[in-house]
């Protein structure tokens, strides 16, 4: 999201070639978000890498001041977990 670039389009085109993928959410006044808590459609990313059979990690990836408590951060976890 930091670059500008469309992470749907960078994931198909290079689909085959990603070994591990650190996500966060995001929304109009922040990219770095907890999963969950954002407008990224995970579905549609997790869509795109199962095509490609991708068995990697996906990590949440955040900042410190991107979460306020360590709940946030499970609650993050089993959102991802449910998709």
């Amino acid at each position: 999201m930091r670059s500008g670039n469309d992470p749907y389009a960078f994931a198909e085109k290079f689909k085959n070639d990603i070994i591990r993928i650190h996500i966060s959410d995001n929304n109009s006044e922040s990219d770095c978000l907890p999963p969950g808590k954002g407008i990224f459609d995970f579905r549609r990313l997790f869509d795109i890498m199962k095509s490609a059979d991708y068995k990697g990690d996906y990590i949440i990836e955040l900042y410190r001041d991107g979460y306020g408590e360590l709940k946030e951060l499970t609650d993050s976890f089993e959102y991802v977990q449910s998709l």
